[in-house]
């Protein structure tokens, strides 16, 4: 059994609790969920358990012994392993090197050793993999692999590693439906050979689905738990997160959506004529034709590698198709002025954020030529737009963008 008594955390450069008085057993054998809005402290949670982030107060215990973590290192030893929400792997190397760093970091571990018997160790781990139904391309570099097969690699790299102790932050983001089973399919299987299992998720339909214990955050606190059954409903798990149910999930619940705003359309819009691209397996488009008129929003949906990935490179500017044209408001991408497009691209962590930047230097990034037109920064214009900001973020400006849930 895992055990946290009276767990706090504070962030100490802004005095900002994530965390007060959390009582908590995780027991082996179960999968556990730990829901919350954003904010709550799930993860910060989930990196105390895995010695990422020390305890401001409060005491772990692990089959009944005090528990002292050092550094994740430490806790990957004892069998307490973290899948982050944001997988990173050494980008130059390809994904079985990956996989053997990462699974053979402590003394004792089973997993693949030798980065020099690359034939063997491959048969290993395609081995291994196919026994959990995960399938990797292992000789890829990985700085090629997309959201979904990142995240893969994580959960195989934590598997490798053989813990007692599963934690996982939003595993099931970027699947498609059919791997979410599959995922989730896999860690049943884990639990019932006797591993702990702990998954925050946002995706409730997933924990009635698949879990057999919730347990709720709400500003810190852990305000509510119980056993999951066939009469579990959405109603129960938003109730103790929001301390009502949103008049919002209540009209989803009984299967009707608000009504949808009627906008005009404004302006001119997205054209896609004939588009044709291709740079790599599942990045493939052919014949492409599509308006989205300004004033609605527009979605594209599909499953991994039919076409999705390219297309976000091809908006952004980023891969040049080899026909066809994208045109907004009647203009080239060339022609557009730069603070006419906004783009939240699908990897944040590769392309939205600077990880070894601040808060602040990440947010002024895109205005700054405005703040420092000759090239030299400014202090009173970068104070005089923070003051003008509205970003609502319990951070420091001055704290890692990493830190940022």
């Amino acid at each position: 059994m895992f055990v946290l008594e009276d767990i706090g955390f504070t962030f100490a450069d802004n005095r900002v609790q994530a965390l007060d008085g959390i009582h908590l057993s995780l027991a082996p054998g179960r999968i556990h969920a730990i829901i919350g809005e954003n904010g709550a402290g799930k993860s910060t949670l989930a990196r105390i358990c895995t010695g990422q982030l020390p305890a401001t107060k409060g005491r772990l215990s692990l089959a009944g012994r005090s528990l002292h973590l050092r550094n994740p290192a430490q806790a990957l030893c004892m069998g307490l392993t973290l899948v982050p929400q944001h997988p990173s792997l050494a980008s130059e190397l390809s994904v079985w090197q990956n996989l053997v760093l990462g699974s053979s970091a402590c003394e004792g571990s089973k997993g693949p050793r030798s980065l020099i018997r690359k034939k063997k160790v491959l048969a290993e781990l395609g081995q291994r993999l196919a026994a959990w139904e995960i399938h990797l391309p292992l000789e890829m570099p990985a700085r090629l692999l997309d959201a979904a097969h990142m995240h893969w690699a994580a959960v195989a790299e934590a598997l490798l590693a053989q813990p007692r102790y599963l934690f996982l932050d939003e595993p099931s983001a970027p699947y498609s439906p059919e791997e979410v089973t599959r995922l989730y399919r896999l860690l049943r299987r884990c639990a019932e050979r006797g591993m702990m299992v702990a998954v925050i998720t946002h995706r409730l339909q997933e924990v009635l689905d698949w879990a057999d214990e919730v347990h709720v955050l709400r500003h810190g606190h852990l305000v509510a738990e119980f056993p999951l059954g066939p009469a579990t409903t959405t109603a129960d798990l938003l109730a103790p997160m929001f301390g009502e149910v949103p008049q919002a999930a209540e009209n989803i619940q009984a299967g009707t959506a608000p009504a949808a705003v009627a906008h005009p359309p404004r302006g001119d819009a997205l054209e896609l004529r004939g588009l044709e691209a291709h740079d790599g397996p599942g990045r493939n488009l052919q014949n492409l034709d599509f308006v989205a008129l300004p004033g609605q929003v527009n979605g594209l949906v599909g499953i991994k590698d039919q076409g999705l990935e390219i297309l976000e490179d091809l908006l952004a500017g980023m891969v040049i198709p080899r026909k066809g044209t994208i045109l907004f408001g009647g203009q080239t991408l060339a022609t557009l002025a730069r603070h006419e497009l906004g783009y939240i691209p699908g990897k944040r962590f590769v392309r939205g954020i600077a990880e070894g930047l601040t808060i602040d230097d990440n947010l002024i990034s895109r205005d700054r030529r405005q703040l420092f037109p000759r090239g030299l920064q400014s202090p009173s214009r970068r104070r005089a737009w923070q003051a003008a900001s509205k970003f609502d973020i319990q951070r420091s400006w001055s704290q890692a963008v990493t830190t940022l849930s």
